[in-house]
């Protein structure tokens, strides 16, 4: 507990003019103050032989120099009110002359403020998304995110009301909210109150607004399906909008029956939204058409261990054949083509490598230029073993 050691030598000028004799014998007095505890006090005033002496609490010793020969008291003073001095606040030592003589005052400091710790634990099938508040007592509200601690120190002993607030409607708060909480301070080390707040979650319905926009030639003629988690969920315009009800949380949420010369041009499709209670979510898909002039494959790979030679593609229809490779992530087109409907095969793709949709495709072509999009994905391979 002491710091580095800080002489402070009282001159022989200064016992002069503090009316001491130079001529009689003097002695030096060496003064340590040990503190321990919390809340400590931040300096002490050391008298002793008609002097006075601020010890800082980071330098709590001193050598006071030219000091009386004879019984002399050393007291401590200006000690906060929360430290004690063991055995009381004064000494009588003996100084000899051309002596040293040594006194220690050990302090003790209680927590004068404690602290509470409050925890956030959520459940259930969905979670409140902005997080809540902690007020202790009287004091402002401070944040706190679900599954974290918030610590309010500061605070005096006794057993203060804690409310959590902003608690989404579709949450529930156990046991009570208020509650109170003891506070303990006065020991030697700081104690930390803590209490949990847990709150369980429920799915509330949400709506789901989806804003199709086509643009382009040859638009697909029958619109497109709404599909949620994969599920088809209604019928969407190609330019239009459809609301749907659904359970908050994140969801995927895309566009299906897409005609082969029409693509969605503003994200990916389908994509992961975040529905929220109480709140209209929109959901945008721009969607593009081209005029058919032949066939487009393309390939995105994602994953680990990708197709390093991509994938052979086939392209057959009444008296044509056509063959080539796409890479792992690229395209590759097969023009010109005439009008017909073509099957569209895919083959040599990797062990570790899967193929959405399947390995077959049928597309009819007409005046433009026809897509074909093929989503492998990848695993990582394992290790051989030696």
């Amino acid at each position: 507990m002491r710091a580095s050691l800080v002489i402070l030598a009282v001159a022989a000028s200064l016992a002069i003019a503090c009316g001491d004799d130079p001529v009689r014998p003097a002695g030096t007095v060496r003064v340590v103050i040990n503190t321990i505890g919390v809340d400590r006090d931040v300096s002490y005033e050391v008298r002793t032989d008609g002097r006075a002496i601020t010890l800082p609490a980071t330098t709590p010793e001193a050598v006071v120099e030219g000091v009386r020969a004879g019984t002399r008291e050393i007291v401590i003073d200006d000690v906060a009110s929360n430290c004690t001095v063991a055995g009381g606040t004064t000494r009588e030592i003996t100084v000899s002359s051309d002596g040293a003589a040594d006194v220690t005052f050990d302090v003790s400091c209680v927590a004068t403020t404690g602290v509470i710790g409050v925890s956030a634990v959520v459940t259930g099938g969905s979670s409140d998304h902005d997080g809540f508040t902690v007020t202790v007592g009287t004091g402002s509200a401070q944040t706190l995110a679900a599954g974290a601690t918030r610590y309010i120190t500061g605070l005096a002993a006794g057993t203060p009301s804690v409310r959590l607030g902003s608690i989404a409607v579709n949450c529930t708060v156990a046991p009570e909210n208020p509650r109170n909480v003891t506070v303990v301070t006065g020991g030697l080390v700081r104690d930390t109150a803590r209490t949990t707040f847990n709150i369980t979650c429920v799915q509330m319905p949400s709506d789901v607004r989806v804003l199709a926009t086509t643009t382009g030639t040859v638009l697909d003629p029958d619109g497109y399906t709404l599909t949620i988690g994969g599920t088809a969920s209604g019928a969407v315009p190609l330019n239009g909008t459809t609301t749907v009800t659904t359970i908050n949380g994140t969801r995927s949420i895309g566009l299906s029956g897409v005609a082969g010369n029409c693509f969605v041009s503003n994200g990916s499709n389908p994509r992961n939204v975040t529905v929220v209670p109480a709140v209209v979510t929109d959901v945008a898909f721009a969607i593009t058409c081209t005029a058919v002039t032949g066939l487009e494959v393309a390939a995105v790979t994602t994953g680990v261990d990708l197709d390093a030679n991509g994938y052979a593609i086939a392209v057959a229809a009444t008296g044509v054949q056509r063959s080539d490779r796409v890479p792992a992530n690229g395209m590759i087109t097969f023009s010109p083509l005439p009008a017909a409907t073509y099957t569209v095969t895919i083959t040599d793709v990797a062990a570790n490598c899967t193929l959405a949709g399947g390995a077959t495709r049928t597309v009819t072509t007409a005046t433009g230029t026809m897509r074909v999009d093929l989503a492998v994905a990848c695993t990582a391979i394992p290790p051989t073993t030696p």
